[in-house]
């Protein structure tokens, strides 16, 4: 049994039941890692136990006893040599924050029982994650090594982010009186259970900090309660009362940090406002940073009113490390590139205002409220299909229907009985439904032209539906199109730099383009399912177009265990306008459209440039 299993399973033998939202809290996972977890957990415990769930709440049901009690004792024996080197780590840190003086790293090897060469592996692995923390172990000879930290309230996030997980701190003694008071105190500012289980967790840290000599003082930079003191002095009585001290305004704010995650009914309205005048005033320096990454026409004040909320308490959340839901995928947010670029440098500028790293849970949600403001309509405002040929009035009704409901909106029909009548017209249609072929030569613009059977045919009818837009681009110079072959010799990391010598010398980026796209790769691999990847970098040329080379491999090829053969290479222009935003939506729609229907995936392989776009959706 792995030591998180394990963790959970005592959760459970000393609870009766737990909820969703006190699990995610306790165990610092998202609703579908616990799931994982507890899945994994009942793998373990096969005809010994089981976790069952009754109306959200879990339990353990136990059908062996005595096996249960021997696993316990069997893990906690092999538990006590400190095999898993994150258990050491977190007993290292913990002797850290009780230590008042330099430990001897000789004492601290012979207590872990391991060698000095492990001991500094370890020490050497916490001083990579203690930064995050504001906090490093720093050594001098003959007296060993002390933790330090550059504000007090950084050894409660130590206790609760770090050492709790396998050192659970121990709820301080209360009167069942006191408990029942605690409950109903923290009940009327936020009925949330996930809300009472931080605060818990945050007592047993004071708790702890106290019976160390280790009391919470100066300021918590960037931080502000949004609650008044008034709201709060039950709570603090109570505790003061426990742990029989008079609580500093640090810990105070460290206690109650869980209340200021979200606008509660005792949040006080004037010191909302206050906090929202602060960050609209770090948004507007944000703000010069993020326009120097890429020129767009963007309102940011009206970016700045939908997004206040969501910032203020953002950074409340990257104080304190309290981590998001990761509802959104990577892949569905690469869909929106302009967005989230800008949502990166967003991130980026944050990071350097206040000092706390911004995850990729967060920049996701920024990268969403960036796209809402720059999605405008990716169809003309009146959007009509055409149908041409005699048809009756109940499938005129059917295909109005059917169109409307792939698209979600209201389209209009328009009906020609002949292909004359059609091309009389000068209206650009978004389909044109047909029971024969239709010669295009005589219509000024790219549209999907399809049997009137196909209407039923969703996928199909919308992967046509990308084609024609991004041939479209083409047409209008909007999208500069190459398809070429991969040096089948190449990984994916030489032939993507390949891909992009060739668009330098063929003079459509410049050199910088292939350094932004190094640090970019570094940072994220672009390598996505069913063999597509898509390293796309923003292009600083100056052309008023998206780049689009397509580089394809004779044969798959594998890189980082993961499968490759189309490598879509995008240049986002660096000054973006409502046109190019519309165009590049359309490039992605069609890269995923490519990557869903294999048929398409086919005819790209065996792409003939003689030939338009539009030969890669023959036949599908």
């Amino acid at each position: 049994m792995e030591e998180q299993n394990y963790r959970l399973m005592k959760a459970f033998i000393t609870n009766d039941s737990l909820s969703m939202t006190e699990l995610t809290a306790q165990f610092h996972v998202s609703n579908r890692t616990m799931l994982k977890r507890i899945q994994d957990l009942n793998d373990d415990l096969q005809q010994i136990a089981e976790v069952r769930s009754n109306q959200q709440n879990f339990y353990l049901k136990v059908d062996d006893f005595a096996q249960l009690t021997k696993l316990q004792t069997g893990y906690l024996k092999r538990q006590l040599d400190f095999n898993d080197p994150q258990k050491r780590q977190a007993f290292i840190l913990q002797r850290l924050i009780k230590s008042p003086t330099y430990i001897i790293l000789d004492d601290l090897a012979e207590e872990l029982t391991v060698s000095k060469g492990t001991l500094n592996k370890d020490i050497k692995i916490l001083k990579k994650v203690l930064p995050n923390y504001q906090a490093d172990i720093v050594a001098i000879t003959n007296k060993g090594i002390k933790l330090t930290v550059a504000h007090d309230y950084n050894y409660g996030l130590l206790l609760t982010q770090l050492i709790f997980d396998y050192y659970p701190g121990e709820a301080p003694a209360m009167s069942a009186a006191q408990r029942t008071q605690l409950n109903q105190i923290l009940g009327d500012l936020d009925e949330a259970s996930h809300t009472t289980a931080l605060i818990n967790n945050n007592l047993a840290a004071l708790a702890e900090l106290q019976g160390a000599d280790h009391r919470l003082e100066g300021t918590i930079p960037h931080y502000q309660t949004l609650l008044p003191r008034a709201k709060l002095a039950p709570l603090v009585a109570l505790v003061n009362e426990v742990l029989a001290v008079q609580l500093t305004p640090t810990e105070i704010d460290f206690l109650c940090y869980p209340l200021n995650l979200k606008v509660l009914p005792a949040t006080d309205d004037e010191l909302l406002q206050q906090r929202l005048q602060w960050v609209h005033q770090l948004y507007q320096q944000i703000q010069t940073t993020v326009m120097g990454t890429i020129d767009i026409d963007l309102n940011f004040e009206h970016v700045f009113d939908q997004i206040r909320y969501h910032l203020l308490f953002m950074i409340n959340r990257l104080i304190f490390k309290v981590t998001s839901d990761s509802i959104l995928s990577d892949e569905v947010i690469e869909k929106f590139p302009v967005a989230l670029e800008l949502a990166m440098s967003t991130a980026k500028a944050l990071e350097a205002q206040i000092g706390a790293a911004v995850p990729d849970t967060e920049v996701n949600y920024l990268a969403i409220y960036y796209q809402m403001e720059i999605e405008d309509a990716r169809l003309d405002p009146k959007r009509k299909v055409a149908i041409v040929g005699e048809v009756s009035r109940s499938i005129k009704k059917l295909i109005t229907h059917q169109v409307g409901e792939m698209f979600q909106d209201a389209i209009g029909v328009d009906t020609f009985s002949t292909e004359a009548a059609l091309k009389q017209s000068q209206f650009h249609y978004l389909i044109i439904f047909s029971n024969w072929p239709i010669d295009q030569t005589d219509i000024p613009y790219s549209v999907p032209i399809v049997r009137i059977n196909s209407v039923f045919r969703t996928q199909e009818l919308i992967s046509r539906i990308n084609v024609s837009f991004v041939a479209d681009l083409i047409h209008k110079k909007l999208c500069d199109f190459r398809i070429v072959q991969i040096p089948q010799k190449l990984d994916y990391f030489k032939g993507s730099e390949w891909l992009i010598q060739q668009e330098i010398e063929l003079g459509q980026v410049n050199e910088s383009f292939v350094d932004r796209w190094y640090k970019r790769e570094q940072k994220k691999l672009n390598i996505y399912e069913n063999g597509v990847a898509i390293p796309h970098v923003i292009d600083d040329s100056g052309a008023p177009r998206v780049l689009l080379t397509i580089g394809y491999y004779e044969r798959e090829i594998t890189y980082a265990k993961r499968k490759v053969q189309l490598v879509f290479l995008i240049g986002i222009p660096q000054k973006v306008d409502g046109q190019l935003s519309k165009a590049l939506s359309q490039v992605y729609d069609f890269i995923f459209s490519v990557s869903q229907n294999q048929r398409i995936y086919h005819n790209l392989l065996h792409f003939d440039n003689k030939r338009p776009l539009a030969q890669i959706v023959e036949g599908i």
